[in-house]
């Protein structure tokens, strides 16, 4: 990985980081500031660095439970914006899915 793909990177684990931070803030609800990291290994001296408040708790609660309901639905559309970095396409952003 190099410097340039940091900032990709760092979008692509938000949500996995701001989901660690749902379950932690919902334990820890006294504690008001949390500093979400994420360090890369290769890099590390390269980080990625969030600050959010237990009030952002209930935000992400809701696009949470969004789309937890579109997938027991299985109403959800398909991110085509990162075809050519995953494991699921043909690397012309064909899902092999499809």
């Amino acid at each position: 990985m190099n410097e340039e793909n940091i900032p990709a990177k760092s979008e692509h684990y938000l949500n996995q980081l701001k989901f660690y931070f749902y379950i932690v803030s919902g334990l820890y609800k006294n504690i008001n500031d949390f500093e979400l990291r994420l360090i890369f290994l290769k890099q590390p001296d390269k980080k990625f660095l969030i600050e959010l408040k237990q009030k952002d708790r209930l935000k992400f609660g809701v696009e949470l439970k969004k789309t937890l309901s579109a997938v027991q639905l299985k109403s959800y559309y398909k991110e085509r914006n990162h075809c050519l970095n995953c494991n699921y396409s043909n690397g012309q952003q064909q899902c092999i899915h499809d």
